[in-house]
């Protein structure tokens, strides 16, 4: 219901006090003001200034709200290391597919070659889930779950989605595989809204530039004209 740029906003001027350093709200405005025209967006006008620090004020007694004003709270990256843990001895010891492109090669050996890699990437996926649904709809684990779900996927191809949801689930019983999949869904809406944004700002671009041009050589050939 909040445009999601006052809400990050919001979430901003909260952080800062609470880590002690306190920002006034003119900097944060004029900081947010700097983004807009860099993104190619009309500066703040006073009434539009005056609506958006009121959305700050009200987002951010709705933060606390939602966290109990408990800022140390359970986040899906403090669950990837366990559960990567689980997941790689789950596909050394019980993955055909995973042993069968070892190709000969110690299926523990490849798991462990992975590692680091894997939860980098899967790290990066529980970043971007909170740029959507899913830390709302599900628990942190769930979260860390579809991310590292994803993460393996892009690393290797060989994985099916449905195996490794069902490898998860037998390393940790509370994962349930249709809440993961649910969890891996919002994560990927994510993507699919920034390609349409990142289209419709090209579009929009595009035909900016190209009525730039068209003013441009109408000015021209009138000039000729003349």
């Amino acid at each position: 219901q909040e445009n999601s740029r006052v809400v990050a906003t919001a979430a901003a001027f909260l952080a800062c006090k609470v880590i002690d350093l306190p920002r006034r709200m003119r900097s944060l405005l004029k900081a947010l003001n700097q983004q807009r025209v860099k993104l190619g967006e009309a500066e703040f006008g006073e009434d539009e200034q005056r609506r958006t620090c009121e959305q700050v004020v009200r987002i951010e007694f709705m933060l606390l709200r939602i966290i109990s004003f408990d800022f140390d709270l359970a986040l899906p990256p403090a669950e990837l290391s366990r559960l990567t843990e689980k997941l790689l001895a789950a596909l050394a010891t019980h993955s055909e597919a995973f042993q069968k492109a070892c190709a000969g090669r110690p299926p523990t050996t490849e798991a462990d070659a992975i590692r680091q890699e894997l939860v980098r990437i899967a790290e990066r996926f529980t970043f971007d889930s909170f740029m959507g649904l899913a830390p709302l709809l599900a628990p942190p684990r769930f979260v860390a779950a579809g991310a590292l779900a994803i993460a393996t996927r892009y690393i290797r191809r060989e994985m099916v989605m449905s195996e490794l949801l069902q490898l998860l689930a037998s390393g940790d019983s509370s994962l349930s595989k249709e809440d993961m999949k649910h969890v891996i869904d919002e994560i990927l809406n994510v993507f699919r809204t920034k390609n349409v944004r990142d289209a419709r700002r090209a579009a929009q671009i595009t035909s900016g530039a190209s009525l730039a041009r068209a003013s441009s050589n109408s000015l021209a050939s009138s000039t000729c004209t003349q």
